[in-house]
């Protein structure tokens, strides 16, 4: 080692020589350091980003059953009173009582169609009284029949009312009326009058003021 020094001494300083080799050395280590490859190896895919476009795709890929509509692809009903031929029909889940007269051949010259909601939607199971004119229909009294206004009694049916009808009952304005037929739709009628009572916004107390002003 003291020969060393002795040589670098006589050959301009081992100082010189020692700063020369330690620029060579720093100036290699950042050129090593900024031409590398990346590491790919450790990598770990659960931590990787993922683009706007793909976290929605994520988001919706579990929501195949969600999209199914809850509304029947069929209604079966029954059509009499005065149409050219009376008897039970299979319709689409979306048809209306227009939907099912026509089904039944259509309504005689003496029927009184102005008497029905013709736009009225369908439940499986619902009967349609069609009368003709001059004749007094039957109240709908049993749950999913379809007929004209019961004139006596002057009461709004649950199952067959119109927005407009069921807004003449004392304290529904038109948000409780589309809750009741929205219910009505989803639960393919009421099967009793006291049913009213599970429709939101419809308590104890709004119910017992109606009672006497409703029926199936």
């Amino acid at each position: 080692m003291k020969g060393l020094l002795e040589w670098l001494d006589n050959h301009g300083g081992w100082r010189r020589w020692l700063a020369a080799a330690c620029a060579v050395l720093l100036l290699g280590g950042c050129f090593w350091q900024s031409h590398r490859l990346p590491d790919m190896g450790g990598a770990n895919p659960a931590r990787m980003p993922v683009s706007a476009e793909n976290a929605k795709l994520i988001d919706t890929s579990d929501d195949g059953g969600s999209l199914e509509s809850s509304e029947p692809q069929e209604v079966v009903v029954h059509v009499s009173g005065a149409v050219a031929h009376p008897g039970v029909y299979t319709l689409s889940g979306r048809a209306r009582v227009n939907d099912a007269i026509a089904a039944a051949g259509g309504a005689l010259p003496e029927a009184d169609t102005e008497a029905l909601n013709l736009a009225q939607r369908l439940t499986d199971g619902t009967k349609i009284v069609v009368p003709r004119q001059g004749e007094a229909a039957p109240p709908a009294t049993a749950p999913g029949t379809i007929s004209a206004a019961d004139p006596a009694g002057g009461r709004i049916s649950l199952n067959t009312a119109s927005l407009e009808d069921l807004q003449k009952l004392s304290g529904i304005g038109p948000a409780k009326a589309q809750a009741i037929v929205a219910y009505r739709e989803a639960h393919n009628g009421f099967r009793s009058v006291e049913e009213l009572k599970q429709v939101s916004g419809i308590g104890e107390k709004t119910y017992d003021r109606l009672a006497a002003d409703i029926q199936l």
